[in-house]
């Protein structure tokens, strides 16, 4: 009954795709074509014999194409996220599923020519680094490279450099401010609270508690962190740098021990092909004309979430047409993407990668501890992982998905749940040749190599400028042993419908179709679509806010070393609210300047 009641359901999502304010050219075409449906390869790294719990109907996928069939290379439409159904799994899965192939289709005809998918189209925007606090948003034109960084800065809730300690522990750190800078709380004689200025720190009998000392060289005695940033505190130490020592404490005064170079949050990371891992930021036009508004506070849009009504979306399209400018996939709403690729240079099989050319960042690489910027060149680059965010019907917090290469890195142990109902326990990939891991057979897995140095690049303490081996903890996201959503009983079920669906898909693209290369990890929201309390969902904590689907979701190319058993993507991206205004559910909105008035030469 569950899987007749998914196609059914589903097959709303696939069935109302018309563009919207924006619709002419959204609406389906009629093409002729010979290609006739094939059977494909699956990757045989998916297990074939899985329950099929969530899969995508024949009927609904050609409806996806925009001559109404499927066919190799072949166009798909924006899932029309203001008729999302919200109501089952599988609805989030097709959704991201629907807009992976979209984003990953030619924008014109079926070739893969240069600057020629959706994501490189002009409904799409570059958001830059953040520089001096601001970032900049570039319409995609044809002709016109994109630009990439090498450095990925994972953030945490409240801006700061996110880091794991040698517990595991997702953390971010806080460094000294002009009010506070190099003093700790602690308790004076009468038991008043106190600031002390620390001018020492010196090594415990105990290696991993320093004793700290003030200007008297009297001993501080329970020193705890003083913290300007006020969001979810318990996730926040405070750094110490006197003497060249490093110590991280937190509120509570207890000390928390972090590998050398992580605290920056600049970590970069390479492939074995000798190509580092660069990285990408785009936003559509819905979310650009979305934070133009918000920001110039034009009525609809002040105080606003992101948008999910139809409603919503008419306010969005008819500012932007005041401006010059027609939103052709307004039923996307707003999308946030971020890119991972490498160079295709040396690459294994490198026909299987969706590709672009770009500018990347140069460098002399004599020293193979530290490599000195030397301006930029052009690459022709392979996208290894892409994350899809985007805000759908009664879900303001955004679906949050994320896909992979099938080459990218050797994956976890985990379980699936066969055609029988069976539970079948996966043992973690062994052998040789992937994209971001030479061998499984290493002492560790998921340690930086590199980090930034400026616009440098320099090794971490007892390493080389190279690739490190990576693995995928949790290939499904989610972990083995947990319950992480409240419709499915088990991680075992839950990897089953992810597993299900990229079996579905990949095996009804046509012919040589490249995007049959990549698969889904998963997607995660949130429970009742509430405002993200950073929680995994759990049956003692199925609150709403909590987040659900996926619940530990990463992808191996962009949170690499940040893989922990309760690091939901929420953790992360959360606030006060659900407003984007503020630094929270997105990293970048208020960092981004709107968009200026659109010259005549610009409109379309």
């Amino acid at each position: 009954m569950l899987k007749n009641n998914i196609v059914v359901i589903a097959g709303l999502l696939g069935a109302s795709f018309l563009g919207g304010c924006g619709s002419e050219t959204s609406q389906k075409t009629t093409t002729t074509t010979t290609e006739t449906m094939t059977e494909t390869q699956v990757n045989d790294r998916l297990p074939q014999d899985v329950a099929t719990t969530c899969t995508v109907s024949p009927e609904m996928f050609n409806s996806w194409f925009t001559g109404g069939k499927a066919i190799e290379n072949g166009k798909v439409m924006a899932a029309n996220s203001v008729t999302f159904p919200d109501k089952v799994n599988c609805d989030f899965y097709q959704w991201s599923e629907q807009m992976f192939l979209w984003l990953l289709s030619p924008a014109k005809g079926t070739s893969y020519a240069p600057g020629n998918t959706v994501m490189e189209d002009t409904v799409f925007y570059d958001v830059s680094e953040e520089i001096d606090g601001n970032r900049t948003m570039t319409r995609h034109n044809p002709g016109t490279l994109i630009s990439v960084s090498s450095a990925i800065k994972q953030t945490g809730p409240n801006g700061l450099p996110v880091v794991i300690d040698d517990k595991g522990e997702l953390l971010e750190v806080e460094a000294h401010n002009e009010k506070t800078i190099g003093s700790v709380l602690t308790k004076a004689a009468n038991g008043s609270k106190q600031n002390k200025k620390v001018a020492k720190i010196e090594e415990g009998a105990d290696p991993l508690h320093h004793i700290f000392k003030d200007e008297h060289n009297v001993i501080i005695e329970h020193p705890r962190a003083i913290l300007q940033h006020t969001t979810d505190q318990g996730m926040i130490v405070e750094e110490f740098e006197i003497g060249g020592k490093k110590v991280f404490i937190d509120t509570a005064g207890d000390e928390h021990t972090i590998s050398v170079g992580q605290a920056t949050g600049d970590v970069l990371m390479a492939a074995q092909n000798n190509s580092l891992v660069y990285y990408a930021m785009m936003v559509n036009d819905v979310y650009a004309y979305y934070l133009t508004a918000y920001k110039e506070n034009v009525p609809f849009a002040r105080n606003s979430f992101f948008p999910t009504t139809d409603t919503a979306r008419n306010n969005i399209c008819a500012y932007a047409r005041k401006r010059g400018i027609v939103l052709p996939d307004s039923n996307a709403l707003a999308i946030e993407l971020k890119l991972a690729l490498v160079e295709t240079t040396g690459l294994k099989d490198p026909d299987s990668y969706v590709t672009i050319d770009a500018m990347v960042p140069d460098y002399d690489t004599t020293d193979k501890h530290k490599w000195v910027a030397k301006g930029t060149r052009k690459a022709k680059l392979a996208l290894i992982g892409i994350h899809v965010v985007g805000s759908v019907a009664g879900n303001p917090e955004m679906i949050w998905a994320t896909f992979e290469h099938k080459n990218n890195a050797p994956n976890g142990a985990y379980d699936y749940v066969n055609r029988e109902g069976k539970t079948i326990s996966v043992p973690a990939d062994s052998g040789t040749g992937w994209v971001l891991c030479n061998s499984t057979s290493v002492g560790s897995f998921n340690v930086p190599f590199m980090i930034n140095d400026g616009l440098n690049i320099e090794s971490t303490d007892g390493h080389v400028i190279a690739a490190s081996p990576t693995q995928l903890i949790n290939p499904f996201g989610t972990a083995k042993g947990s319950v992480p959503n409240p419709e499915n009983k088990s991680a075992a079920e839950s990897n089953s419908q992810v597993i299900s669906i990229n079996n579905s898909v990949i095996s009804q693209l046509v012919g040589k179709d490249v995007r049959k290369h990549y698969r889904l990890i998963g997607a995660t929201w949130t429970q009742a679509g509430a405002n993200p309390t950073g929680k995994p969902y759990s049956p003692a904590n199925p609150k709403p806010g909590v987040a659900v689907g996926t619940n530990l979701l990463i992808n191996s190319a962009m949170e690499t070393y940040d893989q922990t058993s309760t690091g939901t993507c929420f953790r992360c991206h959360k606030g006060k609210t659900l407003s984007p205004g503020t630094f929270g559910l997105s990293h970048i909105f208020s960092t981004i300047i709107p968009l200026p008035k659109v010259p005549a030469s610009m409109k379309k």
